[in-house]
């Protein structure tokens, strides 16, 4: 699913690679992307998310190893087909105030 950023006109994920901060992508069309598995190419390199391979693994992409690893033990994971963001903590709202 793909989406024209209606701020830059660049579609995002391809030209588009922070629609958070363009006013045309609406927080609903956010939701709906987040909500659904993703290809793994697709993945953010910098952050944790949950993976989908052999199973479920929160996961980030370890550089130096050049491999998908587990967050909780860093072991090497075998390559997950799919990924989503993490949800946000139940403890978010009580930080925000």
């Amino acid at each position: 699913m793909s989406h024209t950023c209606q701020s830059c006109g660049g579609q995002i994920g391809r030209d588009c690679f922070n629609p958070g901060e363009c006013a045309g992508i609406t927080a609903q069309m956010a939701q709906q992307e987040h909500s659904q598995w993703q290809p793994i190419e697709t993945a953010p390199k910098d952050t944790a998310v949950l993976t989908y391979g052999f199973g479920y693994e929160i996961a980030h992409y370890n550089t130096d190893l050049d491999a998908w690893v587990a967050c909780w033990d860093h072991r090497p994971i075998r390559t997950p087909v799919g990924w989503m963001p993490l949800p946000e903590s139940p403890m978010a709202d009580k930080a925000r105030k």
